[in-house]
């Protein structure tokens, strides 16, 4: 029988991965800084804070953990995971980003440096090395997050730069697949697979008929391109990422 999942923190990606686990029989719960703002129904959800030990009693001994949110205290996550081994609480799944590999650009893979001083970066490779697979996510949409809407609120500036992808619908499903396959201790680049350049995605989108700005300016050529060889090959052929 498989152990309850407890998803750590709520936001976006969470908000796709718990229908995927609970629509494949999975015993999931969730958590938040702040439960009483949660509306969910038929799923149980709890305070958990990681910055404020008193709360780590609510979570279920015996579990599996997801960990969704940024984590940059080394010395405070040595002091949880020791706490999560004393209650049988296993890490399985950490959702990182690929802002923690060290280049800004060219192709990334799997092998490519990472930051070695970063603390989210250092705060990660921990939980992989304790048993979690460490799912390097580039940039997440889906639902009401579209990237025309990061130009509609100015929020690129440079039209030459790249653009790395992963629809969290597509996160959702890695993550139900490595809690089905036990896999443990790895990293995976999550990425569509393809690198998308901001002024062609600018008049694609004005021309789909999205708010966007006439133009952009020219900046430097910019960007790094995920490579998704890896996690394709896991996930197998019958699987296909979504794309813009």
């Amino acid at each position: 029988m498989s152990r309850p999942v407890i998803l750590l923190g709520y936001g976006f990606a969470g908000e796709a991965i718990l229908p995927v686990l609970t629509a494949a029989g999975l015993k999931v719960s969730v958590t938040s800084r702040k439960p009483e703002q949660l509306s969910l129904q038929n799923t149980p959800f709890f305070a958990f804070d990681f910055h404020k030990p008193e709360t780590w009693e609510n979570l279920p001994a015996g579990s599996d953990l997801i960990w969704t949110f940024p984590a940059d205290r080394p010395t405070h996550l040595i002091q949880f995971l020791d706490w999560c081994h004393s209650q049988d609480l296993t890490c399985r799944v950490v959702l990182g980003t690929t802002s923690a590999f060290l280049s800004d650009a060219g192709p990334v893979d799997e092998n490519s440096p990472l930051k070695p001083e970063d603390p989210r970066v250092v705060c990660e490779r921990l939980l992989m090395d304790s048993g979690a697979i460490w799912l390097l996510c580039s940039g997440l949409w889906g639902g009401a997050r579209h990237p025309a809407d990061w130009l509609r609120r100015g929020l690129i500036q440079n039209g030459n730069k790249l653009l790395n992808l992963i629809h969290r619908e597509d996160v959702a499903a890695v993550v139900l697949h490595v809690l089905q396959s036990g896999i443990r201790r790895d990293l995976y680049c999550l990425s569509d697979g393809n690198s998308y350049l901001w002024k062609e995605l600018l008049i694609r989108f004005r021309e789909s008929g999205f708010p966007v700005p006439e133009t952009l300016p020219d900046g430097p050529d910019s960007g790094k391109w995920i490579l998704n060889n890896r996690i394709r090959q896991m996930m197998g052929a019958g699987f296909s990422f979504r794309t813009l």
